[in-house]
């Protein structure tokens, strides 16, 4: 709800594949390695990547929703991510909380 109206009601899941922002990469990293890291995220994604969170040794990424993109960031991170100091990692949907504030946002919803 939004002043007062219904904004969107469906699944959780539902509401992230209309609403989301795409996946999200988060992953750890040796911290004297980080501009390393960022540049092999950069590569992977074909742009500068900002990450949206960094927290002492944790990035995240918004990575978009493009299929081809994800799964070759999936290959790539699967291969080469420890020769970059990255030492785990993973590709997950967006929050739903986040979700949540881009309908709050939005003046109008589509139907």
């Amino acid at each position: 709800m939004t002043s007062g109206s219904t904004r969107c009601v469906d699944t959780p899941q539902a509401l992230k594949q209309r609403f989301g922002q795409g996946y999200l990469l988060t992953l750890d990293f040796v911290p004297y390695r980080a501009a390393e890291m960022r540049a092999f995220i950069d590569r992977c994604l074909n742009r500068e990547a900002q990450p949206t969170d960094v927290c002492l040794q944790t990035a995240k990424f918004e990575i978009g929703d493009d299929p081809i993109l994800v799964s070759r960031l999936f290959v790539t991170m699967h291969s080469e991510s420890r020769a970059h100091g990255i030492t785990h990692w993973g590709i997950s949907q967006g929050r739903l909380n986040d979700v949540f504030m881009h309908v709050v946002a939005d003046k109008e919803v589509p139907s």
